[in-house]
């Protein structure tokens, strides 16, 4: 049985949860006062690792066309916000000097 959207919400939210605090392990915690890194960017890395997850999808289950479609065109438009993001952070901690 599908999950509704409350409970893949509830879940995105758990599962991001997880990785934070696996992240607390290798990484340490967040402080947003002494973090270098360009959000951003990093993000926008990750879309990009999802964009070729989804064409390597579709090569394997050529048959899903309309639906990796769909998904690319939402990776599209998050990759799109990202970079609109990417402006106010640069306007926002201008030392950073733009793209990584």
């Amino acid at each position: 049985m599908q999950k509704n959207k409350s409970e893949l919400l509830a879940e995105l939210f758990a599962e991001a949860r997880k990785r934070e605090l696996h992240g607390l392990k290798t990484y340490g915690a967040f402080d947003p006062k002494t973090d270098k890194r360009f959000l951003t960017a990093e993000a926008q890395e990750e879309v990009i690792d999802v964009q070729n997850y989804l064409r390597f999808f579709h090569r394997k289950y050529p048959n899903t066309n309309k639906e990796t479609l769909a998904a690319r065109r939402l990776v599209f438009a998050l990759y799109c916000a990202l970079r609109d993001l990417e402006d106010l952070e640069m306007r926002l901690t201008p030392e950073k000097g733009g793209r990584i």
